[in-house]
């Protein structure tokens, strides 16, 4: 209640508006993870990261009525040439899922915007779940906790407890993905997308947080997925989307091995991106559970990251 007072006393105060103004010639690059109908039971979307369709298309409303959205890659030349629009907008999503292409991708079309997709391979090519959501579906009343806990230990430690759940609970996602809300992309439908002008980028192959793992999987996470994804599909963005992506997920090694390979690089660390923003640590702004046109209003403008703090 608190939190929704504040944001309707900044959106009275018309701070947002002067946001946009403070940093019309900076980026603004968004995150979402999915689209999908509401499903009423248990823990399923507790973290509001699958917003409804009527939701995202209300997103869309706004971003294009304040907002001049473009390809990633190309804002970012953009920027370092000092060639962008006003309030300019890059639209992002993690992590690959079929609800992309069923309700985000049909709705993009109709607003004529683009955005850039990152896929973690394994999950995409080989259907593979994603971790988060192997426990997600396990539906467990300390869901939130288990999750932080799991975050801080190493891939394998994280791998033995999902299994050692899953085994105590006699459910895993893997044996149920098909016609799920958490199933893959195919490619043919990745190819549709891309081919109507929506961007794919790699976001590792298992979707590990990546200073957990040890420094010889680094290649095959990061220069693997990108290899494989070029592959499969030609072009891909020369942006690189780290798994969780915050500061702490992003060490040397992590770096250096990106930076081998990739122009630049999406964190999870909230802000808008100026020219003096490491190009290695893009900050995006998170729209994940953002249901309300206030608080869709404060989150883009960057005030929900000015005030945060």
């Amino acid at each position: 209640m608190l939190k929704r007072f504040i944001i309707g006393l900044l959106a009275l105060a018309g701070v947002p508006s002067l946001m946009r103004h403070t940093h019309r010639r900076d980026l603004t690059i968004l995150l979402y993870h999915g689209v999908a109908p509401h499903e009423d039971r248990g823990m399923y979307n507790y973290r509001g990261k699958f917003i409804p369709p009527d939701v995202f298309a209300r997103h869309l409303e706004h971003i294009q009525k304040h907002y001049s959205v473009l390809d990633l890659d190309e804002a970012l030349e953009k920027q370092q040439a000092g060639m962008l629009p006003p309030n300019p907008l890059v639209i992002t999503f993690d992590d690959g899922y079929k609800n992309f292409y069923e309700h985000a991708f049909p709705a993009l079309q109709k607003a004529r915007m683009t955005a850039a997709f990152f896929l973690p391979t394994d999950f995409v090519f080989e259907g593979k779940p994603l971790w988060m959501d192997r426990l997600e579906y396990l539906g467990l009343p300390n869901d939130a906790s288990i999750r932080t806990q799991l975050k801080s230990l190493s891939d394998e430690e994280k791998e033995a407890r999902l299994v050692r759940l899953e085994e105590d609970h006699h459910k895993k996602l893997a044996d149920n993905m098909s016609g799920s809300v958490y199933a893959p992309l195919t490619l043919d439908e990745i190819r549709e997308m891309q081919n109507a002008g929506m961007k794919f980028g790699a976001h590792t192959k298992s979707h590990p947080i990546l200073s957990k793992i040890k420094r010889d999987r680094l290649e095959a996470e990061i220069k693997g997925s990108k290899d494989l994804l070029k592959e499969k599909i030609g072009s891909i963005s020369n942006i690189f989307c780290y798994p969780n992506g915050q500061s702490e997920d992003i060490n040397r090694d992590v770096l250096q091995e990106t930076k081998a390979e990739f122009a630049g690089a999406l964190s999870t660390l909230e802000g808008i991106t100026t020219t003096k923003t490491d190009r290695y640590i893009l900050k995006r702004i998170s729209m994940d559970a953002l249901h309300d046109r206030k608080s869709v209003e404060v989150a883009v403008s960057g005030a929900r990251a000015f005030f945060r703090p």
